[in-house]
């Protein structure tokens, strides 16, 4: 992509690249969705860099941004279609009632492991560590992984555990960010 000034040829090769990918990876064995996410990170973060121009990089921006939002509202949309699917056992909303807390714990957890070695001086870091457990919002991607299980005898139980959490964080977790931040984060008095 360094050799090309044309932003809509990079454009196409990033489309492509991302899809090849996907397509390689399913072929050879491994996970298409890790391997479309690693194109990603290497294309944002070396190939922005160094091989596009600043009108090219905007236009990339602007089209996966956009493919972004699309993706999204479609997921939603197919979200709730299959939520009307969903049959409500009291075994499905057991499990869900295990799995809300168990994915806040799991989430805590990995985040407060993975900032140990991070400013270990800083005096609001558990403030910190609660925060980014509260606002890690988990909805879609769980919700299609989910949905992309094979038929098994849980199938439909880990499918209703996973709408449960996406509606809990979209819900309660992210109405009530805002109110935690403000809580653990109060406006310093100016004296």
């Amino acid at each position: 992509m360094r050799g090309i000034d044309e932003y809509n040829v990079e454009l196409m090769i990033s489309l492509a690249l991302v899809t090849c990918t996907y397509g390689v990876a399913q072929s050879i064995g491994v996970s298409g969705s890790v391997a479309m996410v690693v194109t990603a990170l290497l294309m944002g973060s070396i190939g922005v860099k160094y091989a596009v121009s600043g009108t090219t990089h905007d236009y990339l921006q602007k089209f996966w941004s956009l493919t972004d939002e699309l993706l999204n509202a479609l997921l939603f949309m197919l979200m709730g279609l299959e939520f009307a699917a969903i049959q409500l056992r009291g075994s499905y909303i057991a499990a869900t009632a295990l799995a809300i807390p168990l994915a806040l714990v799991a989430r805590g957890l990995s985040i407060a492991v993975a900032s140990l070695p991070l400013h270990l001086d800083r005096p609001r870091k558990p403030q910190a560590v609660a925060l980014l457990t509260w606002s890690g919002l988990r909805g879609g991607i769980a919700v299609a992984l989910a949905l992309s299980l094979p038929a098994s005898p849980y199938r439909e139980e880990l499918v209703t555990a996973a709408y449960g959490i996406a509606i809990f964080t979209m819900t309660v977790q992210g109405l009530s960010l805002g109110r935690l931040a403000a809580w653990l984060y109060p406006p310093e008095k100016s004296h």
